[in-house]
């Protein structure tokens, strides 16, 4: 079986990418997308990406990035788009054809909206003389009592009630948030990793603040190392932070690359 060529857009990246003497993970960084996509767009190889929607903006933003124009063969759209079938402009209507009537005119329209206004107004006032004086009286049903579900505890000694109650109270302050963080462990297979949403691995201490799309911050100030967590919410997801060597950030089993922002902090936005 032949191998099957590469096609002129694919081979355009791989050689603007050599001229300009970029790693695959430094090119990469260029548009946020890993190092195996790169390759991938590079030999018309679009399985690294989970829609045929993302493979086209990551090939998008990686020929804006490298300057390869997206006129050449095999470039997105990677969709088959249908076909739109061509107005024939040589039909001409048959000479026998009825001609077209002339629009009614000003007084014909003009006798038009009175008679739409009475036919408006009768039927408002047919609706109110058809309408009872007051409405009808509805029963009233008694609602149905809810059982009441009673707890069974221990007798607590009326000395110890105070301290027992402050210690319910403790227990309601310092309870988890529902989107406590999760610690996952940091070996996983490909199908485990794909499985993830976003994974946060810490190596090192630094500066990590993470929001969702909702604006509620998932994690803020500086992360201990961690060996991998897995951090809920709801897509698309703002990530800073003052180090990104020391962190790997994933999100479905694709690795995110922060970029240079502003103040010395490097940001990345994933999960659009």
């Amino acid at each position: 079986m032949s191998a099957i060529s590469a096609s002129e857009f694919a081979l355009a990246l791989q050689a603007a990418r050599t001229a300009q003497r970029l790693t695959p993970a430094q090119a990469g960084k260029l548009c946020l997308i890993s190092d195996t996509q790169v390759q991938g767009l590079e030999r018309d190889d679009l399985s690294g990406f989970y829609t045929i929607a993302y493979a086209e903006r990551a090939a998008s933003a990686y020929a804006t990035a490298l300057k390869v124009p997206l006129t050449l063969s095999g470039a997105p759209p990677f969709g088959t788009a249908p076909e739109v079938p061509l107005i024939d402009s040589s039909l001409q209507l048959p000479v026998d054809a009825p001609a077209v009537r002339k629009p009614a005119g000003p007084g014909l329209r003009r006798w038009y909206g009175v008679v739409i206004g009475l036919l408006v107004v009768l039927a408002i006032g047919l609706a109110i003389w058809r309408s009872p004086s007051s409405p009808p009286e509805v029963a009233q049903r008694p609602l149905p009592v809810a059982p009441d579900y009673q707890v069974s505890r221990p007798p607590v000694p009326a000395t110890a009630a105070v301290a027992q109650q402050q210690a319910d109270d403790a227990n309601e302050v310092t309870a988890p948030p529902p989107t406590a963080e999760v610690q996952m462990p940091a070996e996983l297979s490909e199908e485990e990793s794909k499985s993830l949403r976003f994974y946060l691995v810490v190596e090192q201490p630094a500066l990590v603040e993470v929001q969702d799309a909702m604006g509620r911050p998932l994690l803020a100030g500086r992360q201990a190392p961690t060996e991998g967590r897995r951090v809920p919410g709801m897509p698309p997801f703002t990530l800073v932070t003052d180090n990104p060597d020391a962190i790997g950030v994933y999100y479905l089993g694709n690795r995110i690359r922060p970029m240079p922002g502003a103040d010395g902090k490097f940001t990345a936005l994933f999960g659009e």
